[in-house]
């Protein structure tokens, strides 16, 4: 990282041992070199049902979850209590591995829930990488109102997007 002014970290996901540590160990040692060498802003992408999120998933779904999330949840706090950079925290619902549908948005709505395709969280990323200062100490949920699953019918019309 050695010379970038941004870091973005995406990193999850279990471990051959079965643990978590990229969700927290991971994304708090990007955290901490950016620190170190001198990156001035950083995004991290980690998942709806962390932070003030916690309450938009069904507690079935938490519990499936419930490991990833709280790793990525003590992730995010190291980045918002242990650094004086400039962050963003994104927070996509269920990803999906389809083309971008073009229409997926961010939200300040810690209710929002829903599906997203990979592609567009990291248009949505890019987006954020490049609002001159209008994401900074934000923490936004990713959704697609495109996009229907199961569980997000009545809260996608309701969303107010955040403007990049």
């Amino acid at each position: 990282m050695t010379g970038c002014v941004a870091a973005i970290t995406t990193l999850g996901g279990k471990s051959d041992d079965g643990s978590q540590s990229a969700d927290y160990n991971g994304n708090s040692n990007v955290v901490e070199q950016a620190g170190i060498l001198g990156v001035e802003r950083i995004i991290m992408v980690t998942s709806i049902g962390c932070g003030k999120t916690k309450d938009a998933l069904s507690e079935s779904t938490y519990n499936v979850l419930k490991d990833a999330l709280v790793a990525k949840d003590k992730a995010e706090r190291d980045l918002r209590m242990y650094t004086n950079l400039d962050w963003t925290i994104i927070r996509p619902g269920g990803l999906k591995s389809d083309p971008p549908t073009g229409k997926a948005l961010l939200t300040e709505d810690e209710t929002a829930l829903g599906v997203i395709h990979r592609a567009d969280v990291a248009a949505l990323v890019v987006q954020v990488l490049g609002s001159q200062g209008k994401c900074t100490r934000k923490e936004l949920s990713a959704v697609d109102p495109s996009l229907s699953s199961d569980y997000n019918s009545q809260t996608l019309s309701k969303l107010v997007p955040f403007e990049v």
